[in-house]
């Protein structure tokens, strides 16, 4: 499991100048250089000092861009291996300034989680060190966030308040490392700024809740962030349930966001919208917490240092998609209904599906039992709807139209029937002249109708008695006499049967 954490060391002073970059040899690690021969190790910008033997120095140094230090075993306290940076000449910049070093460190193998200690060398021009007590205004460097954590509880960031008195000419940066090389360690990214701190502000950055059914695309959430003294883009990342967009309702995507600052190191303020991306499911309750990493924002900047903001992530059960809008038509004698297949997971209570006045459900398509509601098991069933027969003629499409699912811990979903009540005599009006239909010999003869079509035969009452797909030519016994209605596609005609 790769961890990553941002070490950042801000020496505080009275001046707000603009941050000025003070070169770090080898820095960015573009100088590739293996470790060889005995402890100290001395390479272009680093010095790695292993006190114990615990490296596995084949497979140290510099490469790739980073500087890898790796050992088959962990020292028993950090200052068993230590990284120093080369001297970084501060003479010709005031010393009543304020300095900014960072750099990071990721953990590539396992799960690192302790504290990376650093500590601040002060140095004459000479290069000879000297004692914090002289080196230092007040004689002490304080730590205002002394350890870093890496792991699954992630601090990034170690403040430090320094003024250096006016014999300081140089600094080094001296990270212990002992207890996690065998974490395989990757540090990159060494940079040292002169000038205002730098920093990145965000709210909020907890109590922010996002929910949504399994399967999709929460509602949106969002944070606002801004940054003064920048010298880098800041970057919006993390959280492998979460997508991010810089526009309310659109844009969304799991990409970095990268916001760079303004020529004066400033950025504006910033409004970033995130949400549960669409593809979560797992769930295994009925509402499940996500785990917080899940749904953690980070937000990152070389200099200004890390932050995040952390989501409650709530995911709830969920049934299959349905349609949101539909349509049924009924007469003074005939209704027509629809099936409608629910299923459902996730889910530890039944679910309750409700319709309007105007409608009428069962869980048969006789509609043996026509009910307004009915209590379906949590994995879900097949329903039948209805327009009610005997209604005014006209379209309605309101509540009393309306098919509701609900449950515990399953968001609500809806389907609006467009209703329509015709006049009885509108069903001899909507005859095909290619088919023929009749009754004759007791039987039911359909000609005309392409094979393969469905046909449906309804009752007087409404109830459908046969449904089959139709040959070249039809001939149907139906168990009593009485008025029938044959449908099949936009075909709809009324025989007697004598």
């Amino acid at each position: 499991m790769k961890k990553l954490i941002t070490l950042l060391f801000v020496l505080v002073a009275i001046a707000t100048t603009q941050a000025q970059n003070i070169p770090l040899t080898n820095g960015d690690c573009s100088t590739d250089a293996a470790l060889t021969g005995v402890s100290p190790y001395v390479i272009p910008g680093f010095t790695v000092s292993d006190a114990t033997a615990k490296l596995t120095v084949a497979s140290c140094g510099v490469s790739n861009g980073s500087l890898r230090i790796v050992g088959a075993t962990n020292g028993a306290k950090q200052g068993d291996i230590v990284v120093t940076t080369d001297k970084a000449d501060i003479s010709t910049f005031p010393n009543n300034q304020t300095y900014s070093f960072a750099c990071t460190v990721k953990g590539t193998v396992g799960t690192l989680v302790g504290s990376i200690n650093v500590n601040i060398t002060a140095m004459d021009a000479n290069g000879t060190a000297i004692p914090a007590a002289t080196a230092f205004v007040g004689g002490t460097v304080t730590k205002l966030n002394p350890n870093t954590i890496i792991g699954t509880a992630v601090n990034y960031g170690a403040n430090v308040k320094l003024v250096p008195t006016a014999g300081v000419a140089k600094l080094a940066f001296v990270l212990q490392v002992g207890k996690y090389v065998t974490s395989d360690l990757i540090l990159d990214d060494f940079t040292l700024y002169c000038g205002s701190v730098p920093t990145v502000n965000v709210t909020p950055s907890t109590n922010l809740a996002l929910s949504t059914e399994a399967g999709v695309a929460s509602a949106e959430s969002s944070f606002t962030l801004d940054g003064s003294a920048l010298t880098s883009e800041v970057k919006v990342y993390g959280g492998a349930s979460l997508e991010y967009s810089l526009a309310s309702g659109a844009g969304f995507s799991q990409d970095t966001i990268k916001l760079a600052p303004a020529g004066d190191g400033s950025l504006a303020s910033t409004t970033v919208y995130a949400r549960i991306r669409a593809g979560v499911t797992s769930v295994p309750t009925a509402s499940s917490v996500m785990a917080n990493g899940q749904v953690k924002a980070t937000i990152y900047n070389k200099t200004g240092g890390s932050k995040s903001v952390q989501f409650s992530g709530t995911i709830t059960g969920f049934a299959t998609t349905l349609p949101t809008v539909d349509s049924l038509t009924t007469s003074p004698l005939l209704a027509y209904h629809k099936n409608i297949k629910i299923t459902a997971n996730s889910l530890t209570a039944d679910l309750l599906v409700s319709v309007g006045s105007k409608l009428e459900i069962a869980t048969d398509s006789l509609f043996s039992s026509a009910q307004s509601s009915l209590i379906l098991p949590s994995v879900g069933d097949t329903v039948y709807v209805r327009l009610k027969k005997g209604l005014p003629i006209g379209v309605t499409t309101d509540e009393t139209t309306k098919l509701t699912i609900t449950s515990t811990g399953f968001i609500s979903k809806s389907i609006q029937f467009v209703g329509n009540s015709v006049l009885e005599l509108a069903v001899n009006n909507v005859n095909s002249s290619n088919i023929k239909c009749f009754a004759a010999n007791g039987n039911l003869y359909i000609q005309g109708i392409e094979m393969g079509k469905q046909i449906e035969i309804y009752n007087n009452v409404g109830q459908k008695v046969k449904s089959f797909n139709a040959l070249d030519n039809a001939v149907i016994a139906l168990p009593y006499k009485g008025i029938y209605v044959v449908k099949s596609d936009t075909f709809i005609q009324k025989v007697f049967l004598k």
